[in-house]
């Protein structure tokens, strides 16, 4: 009998810590989002002209979009010095946004883009 109820209360627990973990990431992630960016994508402008206005605007998540986009673009064009270093400035961003790992997502793929563009095969391997 007494083992019932301990495995409810567990349960329960289980249940509210779960609602309450999900609560903030959702929490985490409503906060990471730029309304700049959508703004901007209507204004029929270059990726290049739209991250360059970013980066120039006060809210650390739309800096850190704008940062992004010129990392991508950068890497694109191989120039991989100049992009990782964009790149970590995009991820310390998100971070201190309190952003969630799906946001940070698009940073993780282009610093793997950089590292395989290199040939770095072992750093590679650390960032999944």
């Amino acid at each position: 009998m007494i083992g019932i109820k301990r495995k409810k209360f567990v349960m329960i627990r289980l249940i509210i810590f779960l609602m309450f973990i999900s609560g903030i990431s959702a929490n985490a992630q409503s906060k990471c989002t730029c309304p700049d960016l959508n703004k901007l994508r209507k204004e029929n402008i270059s990726d290049t002209e739209i991250s360059t206005k970013l980066i120039t605007l006060s809210d650390k998540v739309c800096k850190a979009k704008g940062y992004e986009m010129m990392a991508r673009k950068l890497t694109d064009e191989l120039k991989l010095d100049s992009a990782e270093i964009i790149n970590k400035k995009a991820e310390k961003l998100f971070i201190s946004s309190s952003c969630s790992d799906t946001i940070l997502l698009n940073v993780f793929k282009t610093q793997a883009q950089i590292h395989y563009s290199r040939a770095d095969f072992a750093k590679l391997r650390y960032i999944v």
